[in-house]
């Protein structure tokens, strides 16, 4: 038991330092890509920026906070984006890139880029159903944890 219990502690340190690194980031590039909508003589205000940055902390905590089964939620959106971006987007490049510079498409070329697309739909499909089965199970079983506002202290 003991064993079991320091894994899971070492896993749930992981993920902490995982989302400690990732959720800055992607803050970051929400912030530059929104500071660059400004001009370069006319940049964002301090203020208006420090607003911005807290209240999109604060805004994305309370919305962890208060959706019901949001890890669950967060699988299917995973599930059902991570597929393109992982599979189809740079398949879909690779034949631009040779359709832009005039190259064909070999036979064996051909072969393994629809490999590529079975084997991503394939993620997809079980990824998505899995997220999606599981959320149904946990809705099932724990009815209760759905109304937020009796359970947000708890």
């Amino acid at each position: 038991a003991g064993e079991k219990w320091m894994s899971g502690c070492v896993l749930a340190a992981a993920v902490i330092m995982n989302l400690a690194v990732t959720i800055p980031l992607v803050l970051f590039c929400l912030f530059s890509n929104v500071e660059a909508g400004y001009p370069v003589h006319s940049p964002m205000k301090p203020l208006p920026n420090a607003m911005m940055r807290i209240g999109v902390v604060v805004l994305s905590s309370i919305i962890g906070l208060c959706v019901p089964f949001f890890l669950h939620v967060v699988a299917i959106i995973s599930a059902a984006l991570a597929m393109p971006i992982v599979f189809l987007v740079p398949l879909a490049i690779s034949w631009k890139v040779a359709q832009d510079h005039g190259m064909l498409r070999q036979h064996q070329r051909v072969a393994f880029d629809a490999l590529v697309m079975v084997i991503g739909s394939l993620a997809f499909v079980v990824g998505l159903s899995e997220s999606i089965s599981e959320l149904a199970k946990v809705m099932r079983d724990e009815p209760e944890k759905a109304d937020i506002l009796a359970n947000f202290w708890h």
